[in-house]
């Protein structure tokens, strides 16, 4: 690889197979605006005008052009040898090759998607899916992590998805579970604002337990409620399967698969909240099933979350009787 060939590189192309997606997207896509590659921050204040394949970092207030200088700064930032020589073999050994060579640069809208033919469309919300791939971007790390949910479950059990906003042209990441729909749950990694949603197809989730058998299952009103019931009691699985509404409104969807599965016990985790007590009691009413309302185990909290934010901060030993979890 020479110089002039390397030129041809798309530097939205490099940040992919470094494992960097955009945060947000400006003028039609043309800026996108990245976690920086070149040092650790939380905010994102690195730019690649993807037309003119520059690059910007605003923490440094450092940029330049193509993909040759990327490399290097990216080579410097990680104390490596940086020359010329050294950043076109890097660059080869990320594995671009000849088609890279001779493709003409363009737009991150068009260079970055899979074809609208394959896309999946939410309707409702006018939202696109685009892929969904093992979570990675320090974005979700640093949200889940700050609320105490390990890197290891978050690997596990979540899905990184990316997504495009049709309304208003910008492409979005998240993070989510696959549904029994073949859809995905889909929930930004921020507060600001929060955002809670379902690509392709609104459903359950079903993670099956070690067990094995359809003798008892727990029910959790959302993914995260599931992964804070794992920290509190320091496991990464199950003994019995695991269903997750997502929401509410799944409750017909749950109680159809929990008749059809043929389940003789069932563990509760809903919200200590009106709504969450409601359908607590029509699962007592609507079934034949054994039930146990596992919601007093965090009696005087919202959910899940809430109790072991309490636990983290008062480092309190857990007073729970023993449930079906694997030691």
């Amino acid at each position: 690889m020479n110089c002039k060939q390397a030129k041809n590189i798309r530097l939205t192309e490099i940040m992919e197979k470094l494992g960097y997606i955009p945060s947000q997207s400006f003028k039609n896509g043309d800026e996108l605006c990245y976690l920086s590659p070149f040092r650790s921050e939380a905010t994102p204040s690195f730019f690649i005008n993807s037309s003119k394949n520059t690059f910007y970092d605003f923490g440094m207030g450092e940029g330049d052009a193509g993909s040759v200088e990327f490399a290097i700064k990216y080579l410097e930032s990680n104390n490596r040898p940086h020359t010329v020589s050294n950043a076109l073999h890097w660059l080869s050994s990320l594995g671009f090759g000849k088609d890279h060579f001779t493709k003409p640069l363009f737009p991150f809208e068009k260079q970055n998607t899979i074809p609208t033919k394959n896309l999946e469309h939410d309707g409702i919300r006018d939202l696109q899916f685009i892929k969904a791939v093992p979570a990675y971007h320090p974005a979700i790390f640093q949200y889940l992590g700050s609320r105490g949910i390990s890197e290891n479950l978050i690997k596990k059990y979540l899905l990184q998805i990316q997504y495009r906003n049709i309304k208003k042209d910008k492409v979005f990441f998240g993070f989510g579970m696959k549904n029994r729909a073949g859809g995905y749950e889909l929930r930004s990694a921020s507060n600001t604002p929060a955002f809670k949603s379902a690509l392709i197809a609104r459903s359950i989730s079903v993670i099956p337990g070690t067990e094995g058998t359809k003798d008892r299952v727990s029910i959790f009103e959302g993914m995260t409620d599931f992964l804070y019931f794992l920290e509190i009691f320091k496991t990464d699985q199950t003994r019995e399967d695991i269903i997750i509404m997502h929401s509410l409104s799944s409750y017909k969807e749950t109680l159809d698969y929990l008749i059809e599965q043929g389940y003789k016990l069932l563990y509760l985790y809903l919200d200590n909240d009106k709504a969450g007590r409601k359908h607590a009691q029509k699962f007592v009413d609507d079934t034949e099933l054994k039930v146990i309302d596992n919601s007093q185990l965090y009696n005087g909290y919202g959910d899940m979350n809430d109790y072991l934010k309490h636990m983290n901060k008062s480092q309190e030993d857990l007073r729970i009787p023993q449930l079906n979890i694997t030691e």
